[in-house]
């Protein structure tokens, strides 16, 4: 009986160990069956000659041909902030200290070619943290194709910002302080619809360009816009009179920088109330003019802006203003830089006995933990205001400046009849 139950036994082994195998033998043809597959796709990827690179900051994909490519990027400013002022300045107590967080932007962009080399494309959508108590919105800032033609000639259509100061064409993490000048937020076209014709020598030491756009700030309008322009009409040279426009693609410098300087001026002109539905009746005249210089570790810049707004019946008048400012880079990771902005309003625009000049002045530092990469910063600043900026922000509110909705918040200013200060920090994160 004991004999008979060990055969059963043994039997029942084989068996099970046969069924094993089989198992084993089925999983390891799946097995070797998906290597030759994944093998085969990988050869196909690698005879086609697609590449994915990371450059500049930037995941790149290329096909073999070189014809399209993508890239890809990530930015993000995240500031905490602290702001000083009379107690009584909004209107009761406690108004002397506030601080808080300020998720100022958040920005996904990518640009590339298609078909060939010599069409452009570039989009960006953007979020700002403060639009609103759920946590800002999300908007189209840029898209926009480009043709380059041979001679140096091109065509781009779409939106975003045509040509136009050097401080506008300043992406957020390619300038120093925490924000382009007070003149830029009130008196500057910034992003609009277009169509543009531009040239450059094949130096790149000298360009110019003419655009037909819907008018000031009019990104994201449909044509039906009551805010759009019957017609905008802008144009833009810059002279390079040391080095090219490749030598400025950071506000900043860097050690061993060689030196190099440009100049450039644009203008806008634009009318309204022609043409369309419940449009305001008025003309408006946009100059800019700008200097910039740097060398070794340093960096210096001159923005002036003007404006003229001549509504239908109504009082017209010249706003000015300017920034000077100035880098310094203390080692390969670190720069300081301080700014003078100004602004010199016209007191036909403003009321009775109004202040119609205020003057910023603002100092601060960013440092790179990063060696040799501008993917993450860490910076500090200080802005003064050396008058009662209260008059200013009466005219913001009045809606008197083509740049009326600028939140001057974002500069650390909330408006004090004394001299108020801002004290910010910030991390940004380039990818």
């Amino acid at each position: 009986m004991k004999s008979k139950s060990l055969f059963l036994l043994a039997g029942a082994a084989l068996g099970l160990s046969a069924a094993v195998a089989s198992a084993t033998n089925d999983a390891d043809r799946a097995y070797r069956a998906e290597l030759l597959a994944d093998a085969q796709q990988r050869s196909s990827l690698l005879a086609a000659g697609a590449t994915v690179t990371h450059d500049n900051g930037h995941f790149t994909f290329t096909d073999a041909t070189g014809n399209n490519q993508l890239w890809l990027g990530l930015y993000g400013d995240i500031r905490y902030l602290f702001n000083f002022g009379n107690d009584d300045r909004f209107g009761g107590n406690d108004g002397d200290f506030i601080n808080g967080f300020q998720l100022n932007r958040v920005k996904l962009f990518a640009g590339g070619h298609v078909g060939s080399e010599d069409f452009e494309y570039y989009f960006q959508f953007g979020a700002n943290g403060v639009d609103s108590s759920m946590g800002g919105s999300l908007y189209i800032e840029d898209f926009w194709g480009k043709y380059n033609f041979e001679g140096g000639t091109s065509v781009r259509v779409g939106q975003g910002r045509p040509g136009q100061g050097f401080e506008a064409m300043y992406q957020p993490w390619q300038f120093q302080s925490f924000e382009r000048s007070l003149g830029h937020a009130l008196f500057a076209v910034d992003r609009t619809q277009f169509i543009e014709v531009a040239y450059q020598n094949e130096d790149g030491t000298f360009d110019i360009s003419g655009n037909i756009n819907d008018g000031a700030r009019q990104a994201g309008t449909n044509f039906t816009a009551a805010s759009e322009a019957d017609i905008g009409l802008g144009a833009r040279a810059n002279w390079y009179w040391e080095g090219n426009a490749d030598d400025f693609a950071q506000q900043g410098s860097a050690p061993g920088q060689a030196y190099v300087g440009r100049l450039g001026g644009g203008v806008q002109w634009e009318t309204h109330g022609e043409t369309g539905i419940g449009t305001s009746d008025f003309d408006a005249f946009l100059f800019n003019l700008d200097a910039e210089a740097k060398g070794d570790s340093w960096s210096a810049g001159v923005y002036f802006y003007a404006s003229n707004i001549d509504p239908d019946g109504g009082q017209d008048g010249w706003n000015f203003a300017f920034r000077a400012r100035g880098g310094f880079n203390v080692s390969e990771q670190a720069e300081i830089y301080a700014y003078w902005d100004s602004l010199f309003l016209d007191d036909d625009l403003l009321a009775s006995g109004s202040d119609d000049d205020f003057h910023f002045i603002g100092v601060g530092v960013n440092y790179f933990p990063i060696a040799d990469s501008q993917a993450v910063r860490v910076g500090g600043e200080v802005v003064i205001s050396l008058d009662d900026n209260t008059d200013l922000f009466t005219a913001v509110e009045d809606s008197i400046f083509i740049g009326s909705d600028s939140d001057l918040a974002l500069f650390n200013l909330l408006g004090d009849p004394d001299n108020e200060v801002g004290l910010g920090f910030r991390l940004t994160i380039l990818e």
